[in-house]
């Protein structure tokens, strides 16, 4: 048992934490918060972020509840200039539920203590998922969306067979297209 307890305490510690930033010690702190679409797309981004301090959460699979709890930590714990949420595939599986609108919720209460963010809306078939995320975002100012939904749709060469995911093409317009939002918008 008192093996457990530091490896729980170990385990918690890592949970609690807020991403580095990484980059120029002047240049503005970005977080990026993302699912598979951007770490799909990690390489390109890095290298097109090289001029910020970038803090990253992105994982496979994750939804707008999971992004939740990491934009809420970031914000808390180490508050960036710049805030890019790119989530929203994952959350239209099971239909919209009430504890998506939770997390929306919760995610833009969060944006709301950073001076500039972004929200990159999702395509295709995610439609519905992006017009709730842009109706929520309406009430909080410094929330700007970024519409992959309308600039990729009419790119379909830039999607894998499964119409979510990129192909490498689609994965450096994903990218490019992000740090052009953060570029213009912020």
């Amino acid at each position: 048992m008192r093996r457990l307890v530091p490896l729980v305490l170990v385990a918690l510690a890592a949970c609690s934490r807020t991403a580095s930033y990484d980059g120029p010690a002047d240049a503005p702190k970005v977080h990026l918060v993302g699912d598979s679409l951007v770490v799909e797309s990690e390489e390109e981004l890095r290298a097109l972020f090289a001029g910020d301090r970038l803090a990253w959460h992105a994982e496979r699979g994750e939804d707008t509840a999971w992004a939740a709890e990491r934009v809420r930590r970031q914000v808390d714990g180490d508050p960036p200039d710049v805030a890019i949420v790119a989530t929203g595939t994952n959350d239209w599986i099971e239909g919209w539920r009430p504890r998506d609108q939770e997390a929306l919720d919760s995610v833009l209460r969060s944006l709301r203590q950073v001076p500039c963010a972004i929200w990159v809306l999702p395509a295709g078939r995610f439609a519905e998922v992006g017009r709730r995320i842009a109706a929520a975002a309406e009430a909080v100012p410094n929330v700007h969306l970024a519409r992959w939904d309308a600039h990729a749709a009419g790119h379909p060469e830039w999607y894998a067979e499964d119409g979510v995911h990129h192909n490498a093409a689609g994965e450096r317009a994903y990218a490019e297209f992000i740090h052009g939002a953060r570029t213009e918008l912020c």
